[in-house]
């Protein structure tokens, strides 16, 4: 019996660890928007109980901060996203992508703000025009990039 109970503690403890180095790819920000991949995504329901994920700041965001009303992010470009995305993109929309990539990497260390409850996005951002927006906006978030 003692053999059995040190096997299941032993499994737990593989189980939980395990578990606890996941938990930091996906965070649930609340109104359908997550973090996973290292990037910034709205869930949709899309019928016959299928969710679609609508990526919205690309990869790499390094930072993060949301509260009821707002989202806030700190990337920095990641080219081999683009790369990808491009091959499951349609070509109508490659002109568009392209051009917001080319934005980002002009940019660099881009910051980002959503507006929950419309979705509306701002950015890519530079650290001046970010903070000028926050404040405008009455944003009191705070983000320190990584």
């Amino acid at each position: 019996m003692f053999n059995f109970m040190r096997k299941v503690l032993v499994y737990l403890t593989y189980v939980s660890i395990v578990m606890c180095s996941c938990h930091g790819d996906y965070y649930d920000m609340g109104d359908g928007y997550i973090y996973t991949n290292r990037e910034i995504a709205k869930s949709l329901e899309s019928g016959f109980g299928y969710t679609h994920i609508e990526p919205l700041i690309p990869r790499k965001v390094l930072n993060f901060a949301c509260d009821k009303d707002y989202i806030i992010a700190y990337q920095k470009p990641d080219r081999d996203w683009f790369d990808f995305a491009e091959e499951d993109v349609p070509k109508e929309k490659i002109d568009s992508l392209e051009q917001l990539y080319n934005k980002i990497c002009d940019i660099h260390d881009c910051y980002w703000i959503i507006i929950k409850k419309s979705g509306q996005r701002f950015g890519p951002l530079g650290k001046k025009e970010f903070k000028k927006q926050c404040k405008k906006m009455g944003i009191k978030l705070i983000m320190d990039p990584k």
